[in-house]
């Protein structure tokens, strides 16, 4: 079988070892804020819980089968709503909205929508290994922007 070279070219997440680290540091009783991924460790609020378990034993056929590609429309007019209300501009939930099950297949999901091989693609330092990977992935090259604590992290 044939390897892309992209995906050749593309380091290892550095997840594995940056996650046994942290755990021999805990053995040794350091107390740490791991901020490697979006796992929390502690469980959602109980209502939360039994209203999932509650919508789970209905008999919607909704709930139990795979939503649009984008999301459905519900959702995203009650994001695009929000977007209005929080940040006073209006997106159309038809045309300008996609709902994405996280933040790296977003970030992928637009890389691939507006990257050629060999563009380069300006990510903002510090910055998520995810993103370079998904650039170098898709053939892209990665240039860097650096953000400051002192400027609220804004480029």
């Amino acid at each position: 079988m044939r390897i892309a070279n992209a995906t050749l070219q593309t380091s290892s997440p550095p997840l594995t070892p940056l996650m046994d680290r942290a755990a021999a540091l805990r053995a040794r009783g350091e107390e740490l804020f791991v901020l490697a991924q979006a796992v929390v460790d502690y469980a959602p609020p109980a209502a939360f819980s039994r209203a999932l378990a509650e919508e789970l034993g209905s008999d919607s056929v909704a709930i139990h089968g795979y939503a649009p590609d984008p999301g459905t429309r519900e959702l995203r007019g009650v994001l695009a709503a929000y977007i209005a209300r929080s940040f006073g501009f209006e997106a159309d939930p038809e045309r300008e909205l996609l709902v994405t099950p996280g933040a790296n297949h977003a970030a992928y999901t637009v890389f691939s929508a507006l990257l050629e091989p060999g563009d380069e693609a300006l990510l903002v330092s510090p910055w998520y290994f995810n993103h370079e990977m998904s650039v170098r992935l898709l053939g892209g090259r990665v240039g860097w922007v650096t953000a400051q604590a002192s400027d609220k992290f804004v480029p």
